[in-house]
């Protein structure tokens, strides 16, 4: 059906106008024009029978006209898909922004990739499960209270991945805090993800100042006194039923704009920030390092010595 066509007898705007055009005295008002709205004739060929308030009138013809025509072409507006006949599986907005999980469907029928091992549903409510969150992140991430860490704790980051005890020893020997005391990540926009249940997101805009030794592997930086603006970055962390983090993901760059970090993330923006050399990705010596010995096993020998 044709949302622009409409009958003259049940367009409630129609009949309003159709009734002022009588009244003063236009007989032209004869069915529909080419267009299927006998109201868009009466507007456009009888403008001198229209009283002021038409133009009110008019909008609000204009409004229920793109009501109708949305409600025609969407699929939500008969409950079915457009392409297979089948009730639609389209996550709603409103679902979507609060992070409502159990229920995410995919539309058209491919649903969204997920970690292995994602239950459907979990038993830490929503804002609990922030909170388990909030508290891992103030603690470190498991450098100040390992427990919060299951034993099968994995640290994914773009070019490195480590297991529980890899990830303690290397985090530990950076001593952050006393390279930039100022450090802060400003953690926002926690959520949980309305596809993994057991996920929660955040982003990350990190700043601070180098005014300590900063220490990465073998290699020392001295203090110099360089600002940090990290770009937004994606975090996420992922629990188990006891509530403990057996997965961390980050230093994913959301805008390579943003900030002095040099289009990198994590540990690597911080070390590009203060002037430390850091192979980027894309440049001739990462792809130099991919070729010749791997990046993730270099990366890793780093973090691990």
């Amino acid at each position: 059906t044709n949302p622009r066509r409409q009958d003259n007898s049940t367009c409630p705007d129609l009949q309003s106008l159709t009734a002022t055009g009588r009244s003063n005295g236009c007989n032209r008002l004869k069915g529909s024009n080419a267009h299927g709205c006998a109201l868009h004739a009466m507007l456009t060929c009888s403008p001198v029978a229209l009283p002021l308030h038409a133009d009110g009138l008019q909008r609000k013809h204009a409004q229920r006209m793109r009501t109708a025509r949305v409600a025609a072409v969407s699929p939500s507006s008969s409950g079915l898909s457009s392409a297979a006949g089948q009730p639609s599986q389209r996550l709603a907005p409103a679902q979507a922004q609060a992070g409502t999980v159990g229920s995410a469907q995919a539309s058209g029928g491919v649903k969204p990739a997920t970690l292995p091992g994602t239950p459907e549903s979990f038993p830490i409510k929503e804002d609990q499960l922030i909170e388990l969150a909030k508290k891992l992140f103030d603690s470190g991430v498991g450098v100040e209270d390992d427990t919060l860490l299951s034993d099968d704790f994995r640290f994914e980051f773009p070019v490195i991945s480590l297991d529980k005890e890899k990830y303690l020893k290397a985090v530990r020997g950076f001593d952050l805090k006393n390279a930039i005391p100022d450090l802060d990540p400003h953690p926002y926009h926690w959520r949980v993800d309305p596809y993994e249940p057991n996920r929660v997101w955040c982003t990350t805009r990190v700043t601070g100042t180098h005014t300590g030794t900063l220490k990465f592997g073998s290699s020392e930086y001295k203090a110099t006194g360089r600002t940090v603006q990290g770009a937004p970055e994606a975090i996420s962390m992922v629990f188990n039923e006891q509530g403990k983090c057996k997965c961390y993901t980050g230093g994913y760059v959301m805008d390579r704009q943003v900030g002095n970090t040099n289009k990198m993330g994590a540990l690597f923006g911080i070390l590009s920030a203060i002037g430390a050399p850091v192979p980027q990705p894309g440049s001739l010596s990462f792809k130099v390092l991919q070729t010749v010995n791997n990046v993730r096993e270099y990366v890793t020998g780093i973090f691990s010595s």
